[in-house]
Order: structure tokens, then C-alpha cells, then sequence
């Protein structure tokens, strides 16, 4: 199960789990763009079923987790969050702080909880945000952090294999600085079927 599945790297994870022979859960907000890596993902001849909606309403995450039990998933990935713009605290919107804390944070343990039933391994897309102190993204690096310490803490309580994958800037484009896309999710499945904790990647220099 990959969530944020419609796009960017969300989207590429899956592609990467298809390519490795896995049947695929996706999850993102857009049903159009669902439908396209769904196709994208049959063509290496596994399964794909859908989930389209906000995961931060309570129904939508129910409805998830219905889909992810029958049958039961051995992966989640939990790729959806909200990016920081570098907007100072004071400047942001108290709806766009409930909206991080709920999308970055909330989500991921709601999912743990809502599919405690189920033995798999967690993959949470992080980043170098919630190692680091940040100007102007101070919400964000909350989140990040405060993943970290939640996934650190569940390693200690759960069956299932559990890594937290740091990232820094990816890249949009060839002309863009940062991580290879297609490069990163090789490098997190590889850690993935490692067992590893902790996948550190920093492309800021590249």
C-alpha cells in the first residue's frame, strides 16, 4: 500500500514495487491520476486496486483500511505529507498547520492503529527535515521529527520490519538539482528488503 500514490515520488515507489513483482494498494486524491499509474502498474502483469480520497477524513482512512485487510497488505508506505513553502509561523494559516500535523503526522499513526490486526513492514517517507532545524518550516520539521520519534518508539513494539527513509530535495526535472527520483526509490527498496532502519540519502551537493 503506498500512500500519495498519484504523482512524484509516491508514484514512482509503486512503479518500483510493480517492477519487484508486488500486487499494489494505491492511495492519492486524484482518481484521474490514480487510474493513469494504475495502468502504468499493470503492465508488469501484478494486480493494482485503488483508494481516491483525503486520508485525513476519518471515513475515507476507514474505507482504507477495509481495502488494506481483505486481503491483508504486507507493506504500507507512507508517502503522503504536505510540503513547507518556507513560511514563517506566524505568516501560516491555522488551517494549513492543522492540515501538516494531520497529514504528516496523524496519518501515519492512524494507520499503524487501524491496521494493528496485521503483521507487515512499514516504509515512512521522511526527510532530512526531521534531522535537521529548518528556518521557515518549523510545523514542518515538527512533523518530521516528531515521525521519527514515533517510528523509532514502534520499532519496539511491532512485528513487522520498519524504515525510515531521510530524503532532501528530489528532482522535478533533468535541468534540477537534487536526488534521482528513479535512483531513490531503487535505494529504498533495497533498504527495504534489507530490513534496514534507517535510509539516509542527501542530494544537496549534487
Amino acid at each position: 500500500m503506498v500512500t500519495g500514490a498519484s504523482s512524484g515520488l509516491g508514484r514512482n515507489i509503486a512503479l518500483c514495487f510493480a517492477e519487484n513483482g508486488h500486487d499494489l494498494l494505491i492511495c492519492g486524491r486524484n482518481m484521474a491520476s490514480l487510474k493513469e499509474v494504475k495502468r502504468e502498474i499493470e503492465k508488469f502483469k501484478v494486480s493494482c486496486d485503488i483508494s481516491c480520497g483525503d486520508l485525513t477524513k476519518t471515513h475515507i482512512l476507514e474505507g482504507l483500511f477495509e481495502q488494506a485487510s481483505s486481503p491483508p497488505i504486507s507493506v504500507v508506505v507512507n508517502n503522503a505529507a504536505m510540503l513547507c513553502n518556507g513560511e514563517r509561523l506566524r505568516d501560516m494559516d491555522t488551517s494549513r498547520i492543522d492540515g501538516m500535523i494531520d497529514l504528516n503526522l496523524r496519518v501515519p499513526i492512524s494507520i499503524a492503529k487501524g491496521l494493528h490486526h496485521i503483521t507487515f513492514a512499514t516504509i515512512n517517507i521522511s526527510s532530512l527535515a526531521a534531522l535537521e532545524a529548518k528556518k521557515n518550516r518549523t510545523i514542518y520539521c515538527a512533523t518530521k521529527a516528531a515521525l521519527k520519534a514515533f517510528s523509532e518508539t514502534m520499532l519496539l513494539e511491532t512485528e513487522g520490519p520498519l524504515l525510515n527513509v531521510y530524503l532532501s530535495k528530489l528532482k522535478k526535472d533533468p535541468t534540477d538539482y537534487g536526488l534521482n527520483m528513479k535512483n531513490v526509490c531503487v535505494r529504498i527498496y533495497e533498504s527495504f528488503k534489507r530490513k534496514e532502519e534507517a535510509l539516509i540519502m542527501d542530494g544537496r551537493g549534487n
